[in-house]
């Protein structure tokens, strides 16, 4: 077996270290990104007390790793989310100041919080909706032990959007998509309100 001259050995060795720094550094960006800048972004706290103009931001989205099938097209996580922050700038300069998101209870929410991130870099002020989403069957009221995991999830979502959307609805629309009796609703909005 051949010995690997010291001259090759030391360009392999800058080499994986110049590797090695590229992939650290994405890695950190990523991380920063996903973890800190979210923490640090914050929207002022508003001075009325519900947007005034506001536009449901409804998007339809299937993750499979890094890729992602955002508005029918394929495209990477990040390019959905430069999508979305286009979305956004175009909603500011249309005059509205707020959107509508729709958070569901047992699904993964974590592109609805990206959403509400670039909605607040924008000054735009997200209105979350709290819902069974399809987990739920119409007419159905929680168990208790439903009741503990819906206000569990409520207590995640808010405490992880403290600082950028200070609007919450409950299960939105009851007309369209029932929960329970009138009584058992009110139940569930009392046993909401004071998570939030």
């Amino acid at each position: 077996m051949e010995k690997m001259a010291p001259r090759s050995k030391k360009k392999l060795i800058i080499s994986i270290v110049i590797i090695l720094a590229f992939l650290l550094t994405v890695a950190g960006y990523y991380i920063y990104k996903l973890y800190v800048a979210s923490k640090l972004t914050k929207l002022d706290i508003p001075t009325v007390s519900y947007p005034r103009q506001s536009v449901f931001y409804r998007y339809s989205i299937r993750l499979n790793g890094l890729i992602a099938t955002f508005g029918g097209q394929n495209m990477s996580v990040s390019q959905a989310t430069a999508e979305v922050e286009k979305d956004m700038k175009n909603i500011k300069s249309s005059g509205f100041d707020g959107i509508r998101l729709s958070y569901s209870f047992q699904a993964n929410n974590y592109f609805t919080d990206r959403v509400a991130l670039k909605a607040s870099e924008q000054g735009l002020y997200s209105i979350g909706t709290l819902q069974g989403g399809q987990v739920k069957s119409e007419y159905h009221a929680f168990t208790p032990e439903e009741m503990t995991q819906w206000q569990k999830y409520v207590r995640d979502e808010v405490s992880a959007n403290k600082n950028i959307i200070y609007f919450w609805e409950i299960w939105g629309e009851p007309s369209l998509y029932k929960y329970g009796s009138p009584e058992e609703f009110l139940q569930l909005l009392k046993a909401t309100y004071p998570v939030i």
